[in-house]
């Protein structure tokens, strides 16, 4: 589903405005959670609309604090707090089988940048080290592989996909194979305390929970848009991209309501640890990945109805910054930008673009405002035009993958090829085969140098 709602903000991605955008607010019914719920509350805060852009069309550096006229900030019910680090409560042990795998010992180097590639003709999966070029393959006879890097309970897994009698997972330190039958999805806080769980199908769709481990209880979150609807007709209520802020003061969470009409709304709120509305914005889009900028203070990156221009929102001045650049040139070219995504450093911006004919890739240097299109229509050309779907940085930002194929921005994924970017030479390089559309970041997440055995 994931797949379709990204297409289809694809294919609505012709405007070039930045929008503003408007508050409204609802209570929710309460769901019985497991453990202990902590009774909310209707947000205190007077609702105000996202500000408009204040910078101007050229030569504006995004750092520059813009002159608004915004309203107050609004203050929370609790403020914020690092809270100390804990413990996870204990979940159920994998059942192990009596198959192991001869892992290379690199897939845990805490300096490698190791993607995971998988291929549904040949049921394998590829794990590729960046830095030296190694590969190691896996078989996996599986129909619907849908492979994902995950931690639980302290060890390192790679899951191959969900066949019907439980997950089935690789431990990365020891190679056995296990059945997780029931895996920790959640969205786990920086400091491990808090951890959100989000519903996006079923007949809770749209439900989401804070679950704090330190007091065992768990906040059902107000939706502040359940009655908010601009179509009139049916849809279907989802709650995710579910994100912690770098240090967990805050959590921002996308609720999008999507339309029988393939229309959607999606509206963006920023919660407390305790579950307390700090923002609520509507027609705000943050579906491409994390929008929070991983330097503070609290950033988000985001866009409105349109994909152009991205915006920048200062989350405690309620000020925005639009990347006018991007759209001016955007506009220039006559195409249309997309799946826009911080740098690890918060420094870059780094998105794909496309139309009928032109393709590439690019990122926008935010200390410089320059503009940077290292990938183009020829370098994707292999006996045929091909066209960029989706990029991702590596943990370390030396790297960027794109994933492309023939249909560009069309609504369907074909067989996707994919190719690694060198940041710091400017190198570009298309790896051998096809592979899947993935199905999150491939790449594998930073990990201790000192692992569990």
């Amino acid at each position: 589903m994931a797949k379709q709602t990204f297409l289809i903000f694809l294919l609505i991605a012709t405007l070039a405005a930045c929008t503003k955008a408007e508050l409204a607010s609802a209570p929710t019914e309460a769901a019985a959670p497991a453990v202990t719920t902590i009774a909310t509350r209707e947000p205190s805060v007077t609702p105000t609309p996202l500000p408009t852009n204040t910078a101007t069309a050229t030569n504006t550096a995004p750092h520059t604090s813009p002159s608004s006229t915004a309203t107050p900030p609004v203050v929370p019910t609790v403020t914020p707090k690092q809270t100390s680090v804990i413990e996870p409560t204990s979940v159920p042990a994998p059942s192990a089988t009596s198959v192991a795998l001869n892992l290379p010992g690199w897939i845990t180097e805490s300096s490698a940048n190791i993607l995971l590639l998988s291929n549904q003709k040949t049921k394998s999966l590829s794990i590729l080290n960046v830095n030296t070029g190694e590969r190691h393959a896996i078989d996996v006879n599986l129909d619907d592989l849908e492979p994902a890097w995950f931690w639980q309970d302290g060890h390192y897994f790679l899951s191959f996909g969900f066949p019907t009698d439980g997950e089935t997972a690789v431990n990365l330190v020891t190679g056995e194979v296990v059945k997780l039958s029931d895996i920790n999805r959640d969205e786990l806080s920086p400091d491990g305390r808090y951890a959100v769980h989000t519903v996006s199908w079923g007949e809770n769709a749209g439900l989401a929970t804070i679950k704090d481990y330190k007091m065992g209880t768990e906040t059902e979150l107000i939706n502040p848009f359940l009655h908010y609807q601009r179509g009139n007709e049916d849809f279907t209520e989802w709650a995710y991209a579910s994100y912690w802020s770098p240090d967990g003061a805050f959590l921002s969470v996308l609720y999008d309501k999507h339309y029988y009409s393939d229309n959607y709304d999606r509206n963006l709120v920023i919660y407390t640890p305790s579950g307390e509305i700090f923002r609520q914005y509507a027609n705000v889009d943050t579906s491409w990945t994390n929008p929070w900028s991983p330097l503070l203070p609290y950033k988000i990156l985001y866009t409105g109805n349109s994909s152009v221009p991205p915006c920048i929102l200062d989350v405690i001045e309620n000020k925005s910054t639009c990347l006018e650049v991007i759209d001016e040139w955007a506009d220039s070219q006559k195409v249309s930008p997309f799946h826009y995504i911080w740098s690890p450093d918060g420094n870059r911006i780094s998105f794909v673009y496309g139309n009928s004919e032109l393709t590439g890739l690019c990122y926008y240097e935010l200390a410089t405002n320059n503009l940077v299109c290292p990938v183009s229509n020829e370098d994707l050309w292999l006996n045929k035009q091909l066209f960029a779907r989706i990029q991702f940085w590596s943990p370390d930002g030396k790297y960027l993958v794109l994933f492309f194929d023939e249909f560009g921005i069309i609504d369907v994924v074909g067989a996707q090829k994919v190719a690694v970017f060198n940041v710091d030479n400017q190198s570009f390089q298309i790896l051998e085969g096809e592979y899947l559309w993935p199905s999150g970041d491939p790449w594998r997440p930073p990990i201790s140098s000192d692992t569990d055995e």
